[in-house]
């Protein structure tokens, strides 16, 4: 684990300490295999996502990203469709632009 202080986040005089960053190794696309990997993460940043953009956003993003990124041949898409298909909510598309 990497331990990062965000001090540039707070004032001089007391600085923010962020979660400790995963240092692992990857066999295969990194987002599936991290999403296999720590479930728990996503659905933390799920839950924030619907928190900050409310779920009509996401529900009105996501079909407009999901059209984005294939028109614009995002090499990515494939691996963005695996992720939304092993959540419970399959509003994820928007989330890879955010």
């Amino acid at each position: 684990m990497v331990n990062i202080a965000a001090g540039w986040l707070a004032d001089e005089m007391s600085p923010i300490a962020l979660p400790a960053v995963p240092l692992v190794d990857l066999v295969g696309p990194p987002g599936p295999a991290l999403l296999r990997l720590y479930p728990e993460r996503a659905a933390d940043l799920l839950a924030s996502a619907r928190r900050c953009y409310g779920v009509g956003f996401l529900a009105l993003a996501d079909p407009l990203s999901r059209r984005w990124a294939i028109r614009h041949d995002i090499p990515y898409c494939g691996e963005i469709a695996e992720i939304a298909g092993a959540t419970p909510r399959r509003r994820l598309d928007a989330q890879s632009l955010l």
